[in-house]
């Protein structure tokens, strides 16, 4: 499936609709530029799955964890780094994960969103793993 958004609030506002479609076990891979808007996307799945109106990047902490999501950014994260993590029991939440293809070989999205950057403002987006019916 593809998607236009043509503001920020337009692709928080479709995390907001992912977010019914993800469950519990999911690993979510968010791609794309820097800048694209993975962070203000996956913002929307997290305000409607948490209840959290301030969602902060994990780009210099890494990971943030929630109650029912962990949210990771590995851009900035080396494959020593990588394996310190202690990331266990990933079954047990759902996982957004920007820039997965940092570490495609351990961690496998079964949901891949790709965002690609039209201009300033517009987002094509597709979603590939969500069933739409």
């Amino acid at each position: 499936m593809k998607i236009t958004t043509l503001s920020a609030q337009q692709t928080e506002a479709l995390g907001i609709r992912l977010s019914k479609k993800i469950k519990k076990g999911n690993i979510v891979g968010v791609y794309g530029e820097l800048g694209a808007g993975k962070t203000t996307l996956i913002r929307g799945i997290i305000k409607a799955i948490e209840g959290v109106n301030l969602v902060p990047s994990p780009t210099f902490n890494i990971i943030i964890e929630y109650e029912q999501i962990i949210h990771m950014d590995l851009y900035r994260l080396g494959e020593e780094d990588f394996y310190s993590l202690g990331l266990d029991n990933l079954e047990e939440k759902i996982v957004l994960v920007e820039w997965p293809e940092r570490f495609h070989y351990f961690l496998i999205p079964d949901i891949k969103i790709r965002i690609y950057v039209e201009n300033e403002v517009k987002r094509v987006i597709e979603i590939d793993g969500i069933p739409w019916n």
